[in-house]
């Protein structure tokens, strides 16, 4: 089977072309923006993606879609993240006052679709937000986000170590499982 991946993101398209390396059918991308619902249930959203994609190009696809939870925003702002960002953009780390948790916690979907039918795949990761933006790398809100059990930010990590340490890792993979890609 040939599988798509649909993203108008260029950075998403090599983060999964970095993720099936090695794979004997690794996804095809497709560079098609497309329309993402607000809510504040991932499941949702990411499904709703994958059926709108599917609509578009009829091929068998995965999507992604995320969401960064921060506990002292009482879970703020979940998958409407990228919203948030491109009007907040640096202010986050600012948001968290002195002595405040700095938890938080990012859960990746990818959906596959078919046609027939939908599957969900999920990851996720704990970590902080830091005390500013460190690095340059990675989408949005990643050079804000330490995951546990490292130092650095995702967007102060090289490429392969920012793929180790993200969520959308453990959501492809297990698709990749599934699948047998």
């Amino acid at each position: 089977m040939t599988l798509y991946f649909v993203s108008s993101n260029a950075q998403k398209q090599d983060d999964v072309a970095r993720i099936f390396r090695g794979s004997k059918s690794p996804p095809r991308p497709i560079d098609r923006k497309l329309v993402e619902i607000l809510s504040h249930d991932l499941r949702e959203v990411v499904e709703q993606k994958a059926m709108a994609a599917y609509a578009k190009v009829r091929l068998p696809l995965m999507v992604e879609h995320g969401a960064l939870y921060v506990d002292h925003l009482n879970g703020f702002p979940g998958p409407i993240v990228r919203f948030f960002w491109e009007k907040l953009e640096d202010k986050l780390p600012s948001l968290i006052p002195e002595g405040a948790s700095r938890s938080a916690h990012v859960v990746q979907m990818v959906c596959f679709c078919d046609g027939r039918k939908l599957e969900i795949y999920r990851g996720r990761i704990d970590g902080r937000i830091a005390d500013r933006r460190r690095g340059k790398r990675g989408l949005h809100w990643e050079p804000t986000f330490v995951p546990k059990g490292h130092d650095q930010t995702l967007g102060e990590m090289t490429p392969d170590g920012r793929i180790e340490a993200h969520a959308f890792t453990k959501a492809y993979r297990a698709l990749r499982r599934a699948h047998r890609i």
